[in-house]
C-alpha cells in the first residue's frame, strides 16, 4: 500500500494533461498510487490517459460517461477509490516542481498533529510561464509554519479562501468524511472553501514557504467563468453561517470584513445589478448583519466620491 495516493480529476485538459502526469510520475518521493479521473472530456483527454495505463504507479482509470457538472463529485470519487494515509488532489491543468512531495512529507512525519499541509505557489499561463506567486517572500527566514486549527481558519479561512490551490495541498485521509460531501458537493466554486474547513478544522496545518506548485490561470478555470456571477457570496453563505455556528463566532469586525470583501468583489468582477440584488437578498434572509455593513460601506463610498468631485 502507497503511503500517497494522488488523484488527477480531469475534465478537457487533454493539452494540459501529460505535463500534469509525468510531474506526478517525476517526483523524488516515488511511494505514491496514481488515480485517473475523468469527467466525460471530449477532447483528447482519453488518449493520453491511456498511455498511461501501464504505469505501476497507476490503479485506477475511471471515465464518466455523462459530466458531473462539478469538479467536487470527481474529488470524492477519488478520495473514495484512495488507498493511501495521505491525499494529494492534484488539478490535470496544473503541475508541480519534483520536490513537491518529498519536502511536505518530509516535514510532516515530524508533526503528528499536522494533517493538512501545504506549499506556496507560482501562478503561471496557459503557456505555463509564471506570472507570479503567493505568500511573497517575507518569513523572517523560515522555511516553513504550523498553524493551530483555529487560528489558521479564522486567519486564513473565515472570511476568504486564502487557499489558493487545491494542487498545492496534501491531507490524511483519515480527515476525509465521505457523510459531509452533500455540504459542498453541489457548490460550482467554494467547495474548495467548505472541503479545507472541514479539513482543517480536525487538524494543525504546516505552511511550506517555498513555491512547489504552478497554478495555471487561463480562459478556462471554473474561478474565471463563475466570479463574476458573485457565487463567492452565494455559495458563501453557507460557508459563513457553517464558521459562524461551528468554529469561531463571528464578531461585527467579522461581517465589516465580508462586507468589504463584496465591494470589493462587486468592483473586481463587475457584478450586474440583478447579480447584486440576488446577494443583497439573500444576505437580509441568512445574514442582514453583513448586508447593514454593506450600506454603511457603500454609503461613505459614495459621499467619498461626492466630496472628491
Amino acid at each position: 500500500m502507497s503511503i500517497v495516493s494522488v488523484i488527477v480529476p480531469n475534465y478537457n485538459h487533454g493539452q494540459y494533461l501529460r505535463k500534469r502526469i509525468d510531474s506526478i510520475l517525476d517526483q523524488t518521493f516515488q511511494d505514491f498510487e496514481l488515480i485517473l479521473l475523468d469527467d466525460a472530456s471530449t477532447d483528447n483527454s482519453r488518449e493520453v490517459i491511456e498511455s498511461y495505463r501501464n504505469n505501476i504507479h497507476v490503479t485506477h482509470i475511471v471515465y464518466n460517461e455523462n459530466n458531473g457538472g462539478t469538479p467536487f463529485k470527481q474529488w470524492d470519487k477519488g478520495i473514495e477509490l484512495a488507498s493511501g494515509e495521505w491525499i494529494w488532489i492534484a488539478e490535470s491543468d496544473d503541475f508541480a516542481d519534483k520536490r513537491f512531495l518529498e519536502s511536505l512529507m518530509g516535514i510532516a512525519k515530524d508533526y503528528p498533529d499536522v494533517g493538512f499541509a501545504f506549499s506556496s505557489t507560482y501562478f503561471v499561463n496557459g503557456e505555463g510561464e509564471i506570472i507570479g506567486r503567493n505568500g511573497g517572500n517575507d518569513h523572517g527566514g523560515k522555511e516553513y509554519a504550523i498553524h493551530k486549527s483555529k487560528l489558521f481558519i479564522k486567519d486564513r479561512l473565515s472570511i476568504r479562501n486564502t487557499v489558493d490551490n487545491v494542487s498545492e495541498c496534501i491531507f490524511r485521509k483519515s480527515l476525509y468524511h465521505p457523510e459531509d460531501k452533500h455540504m459542498y458537493e453541489h457548490m460550482k466554486l467554494c467547495g474548495d472553501w467548505l472541503f479545507y474547513v472541514l479539513l482543517v478544522e480536525q487538524t494543525d496545518v504546516l505552511e511550506l514557504y517555498t513555491p512547489l506548485s504552478y497554478y495555471r490561470k487561463h480562459s478556462y478555470n471554473t474561478v474565471i467563468s463563475t466570479e463574476h456571477d458573485g457565487r463567492t457570496f452565494t455559495e458563501g453563505v453557507n460557508i459563513y453561517k457553517y464558521l459562524s455556528r461551528n468554529v469561531c463566532k463571528f464578531k461585527q469586525r467579522d461581517y465589516l470584513n465580508i462586507a468589504r470583501y463584496w465591494l470589493q468583489n462587486k468592483q473586481l468582477y463587475g457584478f450586474s445589478a440583478d447579480t447584486n440584488k440576488g446577494i443583497k437578498r439573500l444576505y437580509l434572509k441568512e445574514l442582514p448583519q453583513v448586508l447593514a455593513y454593506y450600506y454603511v460601506l457603500s454609503f461613505k463610498r459614495s459621499l467619498k466620491r461626492i466630496v472628491n468631485r
